[in-house]
């Protein structure tokens, strides 16, 4: 990360973007952004770099309804972007009214349903690019927030910095930034953002794990010490992904019905890590999701697996069974 404070110079904007540069070459790309200063610091710097490249910019606020300000706040984004020459869009969230009413759990539906309106609008549009404002601070809070849920690799390497969903690709070029450098961007341009009011409420999660860093700060560990440790973690999730992957080019067979076999002996003499990730890749490919299973569950498949006596079982959709010294994972219901 840049220093602390500093505005976020456009040379450093490029720099991340290159690193998107195989899927940022269109001729349009879209910013979300809500009007804080994270994701509005995002739409200067992308329009300054979609400027010098004939790309055109775009601006979606997706509007939750969860507020009573929030119909006039999506106004204000939107003339603050006009003003320095950025389209803008507005999605409205219809069951947010309804939602507003209900706390528990309120923000990770209104999560889901903006990814959904953002995913709908560039797939209507020809969009395959939107960029979202998540920073430093933001990877740290996830990666603090999983680790008090006990997450495993995974879950404690954060956020991704690109990822597809929809059929979209979703970027964050602003996760080697703080978000002190984000407020200074802003500053920089002389823009104006909305303080979100729920970033003080401590009812939510990371609020608290906000307040949480900056004591952990006074004891040394800083915001790069983290992001290092999340560096870590990536480059190890990195490092077995490549070992499951070349186990399932090398040994896994797929089945005219849609169920795959692998040799026992892959699972059995493998590493525990990695023939956890296999098997749990192999159930995603069977029953065609998009997520893993349960860790838990995960683990007494394995332990069975590696037992004498070794029981069919059903799992994520899938039915696992041991046959001939192979592990034969099928959908559920194929008889086979």
């Amino acid at each position: 990360m840049t220093g602390d404070g500093y505005p976020v110079t456009l040379n450093s904007f490029l720099e991340s973007m290159d690193s998107f540069r195989a899927v940022t070459e269109k001729n349009m790309l879209a910013v979300a952004v809500s009007g804080g200063a994270d994701s509005i610091a995002l739409c200067r710097l992308a329009h300054e770099w979609g400027s010098g490249r004939d790309i055109d910019v775009v601006g979606l606020t997706v509007d939750h309804k969860l507020r009573d300000s929030s119909k006039a706040e999506a106004l204000q984004v939107s003339a603050w972007l006009n003003a320095f020459g950025m389209k803008h869009y507005t999605l409205s969230w219809a069951d947010g009214i309804e939602y507003s009413k209900k706390a528990q759990s309120m923000q990770s539906v209104a999560r889901e349903a903006r990814y959904n309106l953002l995913c709908e609008w560039c797939n209507n549009n020809n969009v395959s690019v939107i960029l979202m404002g998540h920073h430093a601070d933001d990877q740290v809070e996830t990666f603090l927030y999983r680790l008090i849920r006990g997450s495993g690799i995974d879950g404690l390497s954060a956020m991704e910095p690109a990822i597809v969903r929809s059929g979209v690709n979703i970027l964050r070029p602003l996760l080697n930034f703080s978000k002190s450098e984000l407020v200074a961007t802003c500053d920089r341009f002389s823009q104006p953002f909305i303080e979100d009011p729920s970033n003080i409420d401590h009812k939510y999660a990371r609020v608290r794990i906000r307040k949480l860093i900056a004591e952990f700060d006074k004891e040394g560990l800083s915001l790069d010490r983290l992001i290092n440790t999340i560096g870590h973690i990536k480059r190890a999730k990195s490092a077995i992904t490549h070992f499951v992957d070349e186990i399932i080019e090398d040994h896994v067979i797929y089945h005219e019905n849609g169920s795959l076999s692998i040799p026992l002996q892959v699972f059995l003499h493998s590493p525990t890590e990695v023939a956890l990730r296999l098997l749990a890749r192999c159930l995603m490919i069977v029953g065609k999701k998009g997520y893993t299973t349960r860790f838990k569950s995960l683990m007494n498949l394995y332990q069975e697996l590696c037992r004498e006596g070794r029981s069919a079982r059903t799992l994520h959709g899938c039915k696992i069974s041991c046959k001939n010294k192979e592990v034969l994972i099928c959908v559920e219901n194929i008889n086979v």
